[in-house]
């Protein structure tokens, strides 16, 4: 068992030479995401607990550079003295220990941080440093590695060209990586100076230069200065915990949220993307809709709020909780004091999900809702960024003669799945599910007549000249069909399952 708190106490070096020397053994091991995948399959990628890590200690015994690695830096298993200078080289143990990377007593050397390989999101791979979890207790100014909630971001980040980028609250530095990619210049930014020091070596250990990282709160170190994006991945939590800069927010509820949105759409250029994880909370006796909605009042942005689970308070706080409590007698107090706090607040449930927001200035913006529990593509941003654009459009078509004058085409993503049973004549259809294969994947229940409207839809005729075929099939008039037809066609461009003929 690991029962030491393996956590830096000296700050990383950036040092080029030292760097550039650490990346070359990791090079030269192929300490990469298919190495590790590989050499340790699966928990290459995922989260590594104690089951995982016995598992990485089996698969790694042949003192292979790679495996020693492997155990100093995912398994956090101390290496032998011998084993480790070869797999540091050209670097020393002692050397690497100057840098923060490792500790050494002359007979084994120890990890001091974890390192994890990954598939940055525009292509290529990348090391990141974060803090050890070699305990349950963390300090409140840890560092977190790549998580699914850092994951997350990066897979909804709109990836259009831009020109300055800013990352809130960057922790390690990885949604700055990524947006180097499609940035001509990143911002980082971070109130922790230890996030800001192990942003600065990855940074520099994966080669990224055209990222500066600055240390300060919120949007204090940019200053009035614009940004054609921002991400964050927020200390977003509702608790009543200031305990962890990376975890708890320092207002009330979901205020922080509210702060954040209201902040960031002054520091967005015309036509600006500003995306961000979020909670918020789901008071009793109101419509979590309403609540949120006046956040985005007089931004000039329109705004995306995308809901993908809703959880109970009690398990919101154990899912917290059982992250940082380093013993039952303390996650037992830590329990009843959240749930006093939402008792208290009237917090019945937390909402979770993501923010996308377009600065705007002219015409009126508008604020969409959507609850969307299916597992998102793993690259969903220019889906996010198109979902707007329908959004634009639709809204340029606000009566239905627009909608029934329009063409449109069904989308190559959108596919129809039948389930059937067999009866007395042979297999009925039960069911039939209208889902995306690729994006936001929506997915949605639809009868015979909507499959078809969809399946016609070849970008060739116009919706009333559709509606007209369908209305002489079921022998009733035009108007009838449009009438019920029209807001299932609004709704079907909505969540892009039809787009404009050219789109």
């Amino acid at each position: 068992m690991i029962c030491q708190d393996r956590r830096v106490s000296a700050p990383l070096s950036v040092e080029p030479g030292f760097v550039d020397r650490v990346r070359e053994a990791f090079d030269r091991a192929d300490y990469s995401a298919s190495g590790l995948q590989e050499l340790i399959g699966g928990y290459a990628l995922g989260p590594i607990d104690e089951e995982a890590r016995m598992a990485i200690l089996r698969r790694t015994t042949g003192g292979s550079p790679l495996e020693a690695l492997v155990r100093l830096f995912l398994a956090e298993e101390p290496v032998d003295e011998k084993i480790a200078r070869v797999a540091l080289a050209p670097l020393t143990p002692a050397q690497w220990a100057d840098g923060g990377l490792v500790e050494t007593d002359g007979e084994r050397v120890r990890g001091s941080v974890r390192l994890r390989s990954f598939e940055r999101a525009a292509g290529g791979r990348a090391i990141m440093a974060s803090d050890s979890w070699g305990t349950k207790e963390q300090a409140p100014d840890h560092v977190l590695g790549i998580g699914s909630a850092s994951l997350g971001l990066s897979h909804i980040t709109i990836r259009r060209p831009v020109s300055r980028t800013l990352d809130l609250g960057t922790g390690g530095g990885v949604q700055a990586m990524d947006a180097a990619l499609h940035s001509e210049s990143v911002v980082a930014t971070d109130r922790n100076p230890r996030a800001v020091n192990f942003a600065r070596f990855n940074l520099a250990l994966n080669n990224v230069p055209n990222v500066e990282v600055r240390q300060g709160d919120l949007f204090e170190p940019v200053g009035g200065d614009l940004f054609g994006l921002i991400v964050s991945n927020p200390p977003f939590v509702i608790s009543p915990e200031s305990a962890l800069l990376y975890r708890d927010n320092p207002m009330e509820g979901d205020e922080f949220c509210q702060l954040l949105v209201r902040t960031a759409a002054q520091h967005l250029t015309e036509g600006g993307w500003c995306q961000l994880l979020a909670n918020w909370a789901h008071v009793k006796g109101m419509d979590w809709k309403q609540r949120v909605g006046p956040w985005f009042e007089g931004t000039e942005c329109d705004a995306w709020i995308i809901q993908s689970q809703v959880e109970d308070v009690e398990q919101y706080a154990l899912n917290w909780i059982r992250h940082s409590a380093p013993s039952a007698e303390q996650a037992s107090q830590e329990f009843n004091a959240w749930l006093d706090y939402y008792e208290g607040a009237r917090i019945e449930a937390v909402g979770l999900g993501m923010i996308t927001m377009r600065r705007r200035s002219g015409g009126a913006a508008w604020v969409r809702f959507d609850d969307l529990k299916q597992p998102l593509d793993t690259r969903c941003g220019e889906a996010i960024a198109t979902g707007f654009e329908l959004e634009d459009w639709i809204r340029a078509h606000p009566d239905d003669a627009g909608l029934l004058a329009s063409r449109l085409a069904a989308s190559p993503d959108a596919e129809l799945q039948q389930r059937s049973s067999t009866g007395p004549n042979g297999w009925s259809v039960d069911r039939q599910e209208l889902r995306l294969v690729r994006g936001l994947r929506f997915t949605g229940t639809v009868d015979w007549t909507t499959a078809n409207i969809v399946a016609a839809c070849d970008g060739t005729r116009t919706v009333g000249e559709l509606f007209g075929d369908l209305a002489a099939k079921l022998g009733v008039e035009r108007s009838v069909i449009a009438t019920e037809g029209c807001p299932i066609v609004r709704r079907l461009i909505q969540q892009g399952f039809l787009l404009p003929a050219g789109a």
